[in-house]
């Protein structure tokens, strides 16, 4: 038995983890995502009304590159965490957290060395963007520091603690930023700058919040485990951003920043859909591991259903009426700024609906022990996506790019459909045999 699918096995012998699980951690939960899904719009919102096009494009870019950084760190260390550490047993989950927290420790400092190291190199040859590039270095490893208390605290079922910590440090990043706009001296810096400190404040809470989580005796199995997972998870996610955000680079590397600016302010009216992806990211793994251990394999597929029949429709019931409803709305949020960009957000429609789809059928592997095949589907679509990428924005611009995007996400919920009915069958034909 391969070490990934032995930890699918454990996961789904093993009773929940956590005594600690409350009745309104799925409440919490939702309020949690909406409230960090929220201050995202805000942000966004503002600095493209506020900043002009052009550096609201750097601006745009360096936010991309925190999120791909985050998504690193949760396939890696936080998405492994809630999904073996709710069924690590009671006696050894404080030594587990430990030793998951001095892999993040070792993941902040090697970004926090890519990050000099980018700005090396921007004080060579391009001196004027030193500054930004330190923002986004220092606000990038602040906002890790406060993710990882906060996903603990997500595996421990404690959304009300979450979202608590969630409303001072982003509800203090709204303050500081309007009071930025108020006086004037918004900038991409200073907004990068906003969400460090901000960050940062945040992540001291949160180790104040998990402090009896932790322990000074670290679980040798820890790092084994979460490389053994993580590895296909962290691998999926890189490829997932090479075959879909790629192209929000190749927009601003061959039509410039204001491409890249128009693209982020349109997927800015897709904000509020943030709240139900970030929430299935959070909850769903280890709900389902839970539920699998609880009930079984049936029981985990009605799960997933049910989650699918919620969900489908919430999609369509907001991405319908924004798509036909763009021009309008680009117009009362931006003016003329971004007048003519309505056909980017139909497209724009087309990819959220399948990107808020992802998580299901990506937590749904997880549990199953078939995480490598999430890395596999981003791999196939980025030999499509790297080389024709390019003469998609070259033929058809912005638009060319999204559809590039949307592609991503289509092939890879199919894939991994694909890959779970296999499985399935499989495992169907086996016990078949086996009574026979």
């Amino acid at each position: 038995m391969s070490p990934l699918r032995a930890i699918a096995f454990e996961i789904g012998r093993r009773a929940p983890m956590r005594s600690r699980l409350r009745p309104g951690h799925r409440f919490w939960g939702l309020a949690d995502q909406a409230l960090t899904s929220g201050v995202s719009l805000v942000t966004t919102l503002v600095a493209a009304a506020a900043l002009d096009p052009a550096e609201f494009g750097g601006f745009a870019l360096a936010l991309t590159a925190i999120y791909l950084v985050n998504t690193l760190q949760a396939g890696i260390i936080t998405r492994p965490h809630n999904q073996i550490g709710a069924a690590r047993s009671p006696d050894r989950y404080a030594a587990y957290t430990a030793a998951t927290a001095l892999t993040q420790v070792g993941f902040s400092a090697l970004t926090a060395a890519l990050g000099l190291v980018a700005t090396i190199v921007a004080a060579v040859a391009f001196p004027q963007h030193v500054p930004l590039t330190l923002a986004l270095t220092f606000a990038g490893v602040a906002w890790q520091a406060q993710e990882f208390p906060r996903r603990v605290l997500y595996t421990e079922g404690r959304g009300g603690d979450a979202f608590l910590n969630d409303l001072i440090s982003y509800g203090g990043q709204v303050v500081v930023l309007l009071a930025l706009v108020l006086i004037g001296h918004l900038t991409a810096t200073s907004a990068l700058l906003a969400i460090g400190v901000t960050s940062a404040i945040g992540a001291a809470i949160g180790i104040v919040q998990i402090r009896h989580s932790l322990t000074r005796s670290l679980d040798p199995e820890a790092i084994r485990d979460n490389f053994a997972l993580g590895k296909w998870l962290a691998a999926a996610e890189a490829a997932h951003w090479t075959s879909t955000q790629i192209y929000f680079f190749i927009a601003a590397v061959l039509l410039g920043p204001v491409a890249a600016a128009t693209i982020r302010a349109t997927q800015v009216l897709f904000g509020p859909l943030r709240i139900v992806l970030m929430y299935l990211y959070s909850v769903l793994p280890a709900g389902l591991a839970r539920t699998r251990a609880r009930e079984g394999h049936e029981a985990m597929y009605g799960e997933v259903r049910r989650v699918y029949w919620g969900l489908v429709p919430v999609l369509l019931a907001y991405c319908i009426p924004l798509a036909l409803l763009a021009g309008p709305i680009l117009h009362l949020l931006y003016r003329d700024r971004y007048s003519d960009a309505a056909p980017v957000v139909v497209l724009t429609a087309v990819q959220y609906f399948f990107v808020c789809l992802i998580p299901v059928v990506s937590s749904l592997l997880q549990v199953e022990g078939l995480a490598r095949h999430l890395f596999l589907a981003q791999v196939y679509v980025s030999v499509v996506s790297i080389p024709f990428g390019w003469l998609l924005v070259l033929s058809m611009g912005v638009e060319g790019a999204v559809i590039g995007m949307a592609f991503g996400s289509i092939a890879t919920n199919v894939y991994a459909l694909a890959v779970h009915w296999r499985s399935r069958a499989r495992k169907r034909g086996e016990r078949a045999s086996a009574a026979a």
